[in-house]
């Protein structure tokens, strides 16, 4: 299962990457009582978050990149990057409902759709993202016992 996971962060890292890239963007064009949402000190900081934290699993990527290329498996990477991938693209869907409002329920083929439809993409797919390969508890649980060495949880 830990080369299974590998490659899970990279890919959450590209597809977060471009939603972020495409907020920024919308924030950026997308006029609020006359001014930029962009300008919004939450929207910037939420925007600002998301970036922060995108970056430290970019890290977390070419760490565990680094360890299988030293030989070594990488149980507990693997996990932890699986958790964090998954709240972040939680966080990101949320993030990009949260700017788009309504028009991030609508459907992507709609004249309506904001984003070609990314963040509706992203809604609807983080729950079954955050299941695949592992739930957050069977990841905590392999880092529990792997890198902290407590007994197994079940």
């Amino acid at each position: 299962m830990a080369f299974e996971r590998r490659s899970i962060a990279p890919t959450t890292y590209g597809s977060l990457k471009r939603i972020l890239e495409e907020l920024a963007r919308y924030a950026g064009q997308t006029k609020c009582e006359g001014q930029p949402l962009s300008r919004n000190p939450v929207v910037r900081a939420k925007l600002a978050d998301l970036a922060i934290n995108l970056e430290v699993l970019k890290m977390f990527a070419f760490q565990l990149a680094w360890r299988i290329s030293q030989g070594q498996i990488p149980v507990y990477e693997s996990s932890r990057n699986k958790i964090m991938g998954d709240d972040l693209m939680r966080r990101g869907a949320i993030t990009g409902a949260e700017i788009l409002g309504i028009y991030s329920q609508v459907d992507p083929d709609s004249e309506w759709a904001k984003l070609n439809g990314v963040i509706q993409g992203a809604y609807l797919g983080f729950p079954g993202q955050a299941i695949a390969a592992g739930t957050a508890e069977i990841e905590k649980s392999i880092i529990a016992q792997f890198r902290l060495g407590l007994p197994k949880s079940y």
